[in-house]
């Protein structure tokens, strides 16, 4: 009688190792994506984070000077894709802009602005002013874009493109004035 209990027991172990495998056959895959797709926001929202934190940074060095050259705008910038790391920057693009509000209309006008990096959007940066000062007061707008590439491609299959615009008031003059035609 105990070996015929014993040959029971083990019978039943040998059936719940098959029912175990089973379950987990049908498990694995959803726990697999369900971990990509972890992987993949976590990504996309470090990726927002550190594009937030770089258009806030050029526009917050733009803004302290009260003229900039070229070089100036050379080294914001680098100082902007050093902020990414360690993500590649070769799919983000620049769009720096100083506006002056007219003195007697109050309408924005484009003293200058730089484009970095392809066709960055914002190209109405002069619509966007619109509203965010008096007359003879100044604005920087600084407006980022990154073309994020999902790692897996199985939540997000393919490329999204990400989008900051800064706001920042000049620190030391009314207007930030560039010193050279090269700004542009």
């Amino acid at each position: 009688m105990c070996k015929l209990s014993l040959r029971r027991i083990c019978a039943k172990l040998r059936q719940s190792r098959g029912v175990a495998a089973v379950e987990f056959a049908l498990v694995a895959p959803i726990m697999i994506a369900l971990f990509c797709a972890i992987i993949e926001l976590t990504g996309l929202l470090m990726v927002e984070r550190k594009i937030i934190a770089a258009t806030q940074t050029v526009s917050d060095l733009v803004t302290q000077e009260t003229t900039v050259t070229s070089t100036d705008l050379d080294d914001i910038i680098t100082a902007a894709r050093l902020i990414f790391d360690p993500y590649p920057t070769g799919m983000l693009t620049f769009n720096i802009a100083s506006i002056r509000f007219n003195t007697t209309s109050g309408a924005p006008e484009l003293i200058w602005q730089r484009l970095v990096g392809g066709s960055p959007g914002g190209s109405d940066i002069l619509t966007q002013a619109v509203g965010m000062g008096q007359p003879g007061e100044g604005i920087v707008i600084s407006y980022l874009t990154y073309s994020y590439t999902p790692l897996f491609g199985t939540v997000i299959t393919s490329a999204i493109t990400l989008d900051e615009m800064s706001f920042s008031r000049p620190r030391r003059s009314p207007t930030v004035t560039c010193a050279s035609v090269s700004c542009s």
